[in-house]
């Protein structure tokens, strides 16, 4: 039977015609397809086609023993009373995030998936009828609607991306987020019930934001923003390319938080950090690629706390004894905590202000971190710089005193 004839024929029977909506293009179809309570439309009647298609007809037998098979998508006004409530698989406590019914039609019958309470309020108010989100299924078979009612809260229906696509993407979403000028709360759908409330912080909105539209948590948010931070485009783009995996970042990352204490020690700029940064993981990448491990960085790049005494391996050698008459040289050794001895001081108010700003906005991010690793690890970066801002101002306070 063709497919003109089989609607033909259910129009007839029900004298309802219901108009469908492609869901690849968003546009109608050139057919109709009847909805009705006495006869059941036979979904595998829809794979006989005419001899003059033969790619459809190729597409559908190449899967005709495919559970898993979707044959179809539309969006159809479906009649209430034909639509079964599928429990096989108990219903989710959350409502469905969709705006329709998920149903799936088999030569059984249709099957709501997901999203019974809005087929149930429509029956309330006294309607015969719901648009619903309709897949078509060749074969019933009562496992593969469970899997797919399991599946549509676990697995994305766009699929899945890798990793490093996941860890590029946010971290945009953030820049893109951060950088415009709406209200933040008119993009946190679905957020209202998960009890979640706005500061009047934007960088933790933003985060919120991104942890109720991805379904993630903040904790998780935040590492993903925390393995995407201080790397280039360029470099982000390279680590998708290469299908970098979350065990790559996370070796990557325990080796950035000591790369980046120094470089913050040395009063880089945000550019000078992202570019150095960004050429070390190269290195961190072929070496991962190896042997699937990345060699910790030396003990001595790591800067010593105050009164805190180096270890073996990292002490500085004895210097060695000068000859009679020569006169002796002696090296600056660069102390990250106090900085570059040979760099001029700025201990202007201003400057002292916009510093601690800026340390007090990255400490003020770090506290909503749930992880305590990246939370530690937030903290050890910005420790130097603390001191420093500290060091500082005591020196800018003895400067005011002898104004005095």
């Amino acid at each position: 039977m063709r497919k003109d004839q089989l609607m033909d024929a259910s129009n007839n029977a029900s004298g309802i015609e219901t108009p469908c909506v492609d869901l690849a293009s968003g546009g109608p179809l050139n057919q109709v397809v009847a909805i009705h309570s006495h006869q059941s439309v036979h979904v595998s009647a829809l794979q006989e086609e005419e001899p003059d298609q033969p790619s459809q007809r190729g597409l559908v037998d190449q899967h005709q023993h495919s559970h898993a098979e979707t044959i179809d998508e539309r969006y159809e006004d479906l009649e209430i009373e034909v639509i079964r409530h599928f429990t096989s698989i108990p219903d989710y406590k959350a409502p469905t995030d969709s705006k329709y019914p998920i149903v799936a039609r088999t030569p059984q019958g249709c099957f709501c998936l997901d999203g019974w309470d809005l087929i149930e309020s429509a029956k309330a108010s006294g309607k015969v009828s719901v648009t619903c989100a309709v897949e078509y299924l060749a074969d019933h078979s009562d496992e593969e609607l469970a899997i797919r009612k399991t599946a549509l809260r676990v697995k994305p229906k766009g699929g899945i991306a890798s990793y490093a696509e996941i860890v590029r993407n946010v971290r945009r979403l953030q820049e893109m987020l951060l950088a415009s000028n709406h209200d933040l709360r008119t993009f946190r759908h679905g957020g209202s019930r998960r009890g979640e409330e706005f500061a009047n912080n934007k960088q933790e909105n933003v985060i919120k934001v991104l942890a109720l539209r991805l379904g993630k948590s903040v904790s998780t948010t935040n590492q993903y923003l925390s393995h995407a931070r201080y790397l280039s485009k360029e470099m982000l783009n390279l680590l998708v390319t290469k299908e970098v995996n979350k065990d790559f970042f996370e070796k990557a990352n325990a080796n950035k938080t000591t790369a980046l204490t120094r470089l913050n020690s040395e009063r880089k700029s945000e550019a000078e950090i992202t570019e150095q940064i960004s050429a070390r993981m190269i290195g961190w990448l072929q070496e991962y690629e190896q042997n699937k491990k990345i060699e910790a960085l030396w003990k001595e790049h790591e800067p010593s706390p105050p009164g805190e005494s180096r270890s073996e391996t990292t002490q500085d050698p004895a210097p060695a004894e000068s000859k009679e008459g020569d006169e002796e040289e002696k090296e600056e050794i660069f102390d990250p905590w106090r900085g570059n001895p040979e760099e001029p001081e700025n201990d202007s108010f201003e400057q002292l202000k916009r510093e601690t700003g800026d340390l007090a906005k990255r400490l003020s991010e770090a506290v909503t971190l749930d992880d305590p690793n990246l939370l530690c690890d937030r903290i050890m970066e910005e420790t130097p710089r603390f001191y420093q801002i500290s060091l500082r101002a005591a020196t800018l306070r003895k400067m005011q005193d002898r104004k005095l």
